[in-house]
């Protein structure tokens, strides 16, 4: 049996399971996602022309029962599910979706088994993997692994020669990614490129030794930073301004990194979260 668990930005979470006496009966926007068009018509044509389209945020409304007595529960609710606090939407423990409160909970005047509903809002309608996807680009792959053999020769790591790799993307919907640039060495220049379409992200930098620059694009807006002896600044002035917050497409993305001096002492890593128009997993029902 599945469960949804919602973890509040206030420090507060429930798992909405039949195990913890949380029934849930119903739950709209697990699979559904809206899309609005832009048409024309012309002067006497049959049906409209697509000018374009976008992908709407969407509502997402839970309803159930609280198993027993309810007051405790109530209380936990309304802590938990707050106007004007954020928070992460988990299901079945495989894919989340980030939201805030729509409707505060609307729960019934019942001492038990009393029924509640509320809703939440996605401004990012898909739901992704909790489970990261990390793609090196460049640096040392590790090799080391347990139980050691010692009686024969054994590689710590290895650095790594691949002209590009694959950061597949499994899921149905282009997603946007992270990319982190560590100057192992000094570093100018650092890039990643998009081999099929040559398109660029690229910072504009000297890296001192033991630098990082994390170039965020799941955040909005894009978030980027250095950090140096664990002391993280705005590094967004180094951004090159002929760059592009490209995507990673369904399927094959082949991506290598370089910088302008120094390449061989540059470590780049890509992390993204597959993402997929509708939560699925385990389809028992919660009751």
């Amino acid at each position: 049996m599945y469960n949804l668990r919602y973890i509040s930005d206030n420090g507060n979470e429930i798992s909405f399971s039949t195990s913890n006496n949380w029934a849930i009966t119903k739950v709209d926007g697990l699979t559904s996602v809206s899309v609005s068009f832009a048409t024309s018509q012309g002067f006497g044509q049959v049906g409209t022309t697509i000018q374009g389209e976008s992908i709407e945020d969407k509502s997402i409304l839970i309803e159930g029962t609280m198993l027993g007595q309810s007051t405790e529960m109530r209380e936990q609710l309304l802590k938990t599910v707050v106007p004007g606090v954020g928070g992460r939407l988990t299901f079945d423990n495989k894919w989340f979706v980030d939201v805030r409160v729509k409707t505060s909970p609307d729960i019934e005047r019942k001492k038990y088994n009393s029924e509640f509903q509320f809703k939440f809002w996605a401004a990012y309608p898909y739901w992704m993997l909790l489970e990261q996807t990390s793609t090196m680009l460049s640096g040392i792959e590790s090799k080391f692994r347990f139980p050691v053999n010692y009686s024969t020769p054994h590689t710590f790591g290895t650095r790594k020669t691949e002209a590009y790799k694959d950061a597949y993307n499994s899921g149905s919907v282009p997603i946007p990614f992270k990319i982190l640039f560590y100057a192992k060495t000094t570093v100018t220049n650092p890039q990643i490129i998009n081999v099929k379409t040559l398109k660029f992200i690229r910072i504009e930098k000297t890296m001192t030794a033991g630098e990082i620059i994390t170039i965020d694009m799941t955040t909005t807006p894009v978030s980027i930073t250095s950090t140096i002896s664990n002391v993280t600044s705005n590094a967004v002035k180094y951004f090159d301004i002929d760059s592009t917050f490209f995507k990673l497409e369904l399927g094959e993305n082949l991506i290598t990194s370089d910088a302008d001096v120094n390449e061989s002492g540059l470590y780049c890593t890509i992390i993204y979260n597959i993402a997929t128009a509708g939560a699925y997993g385990n389809d028992d029902t919660y009751m």
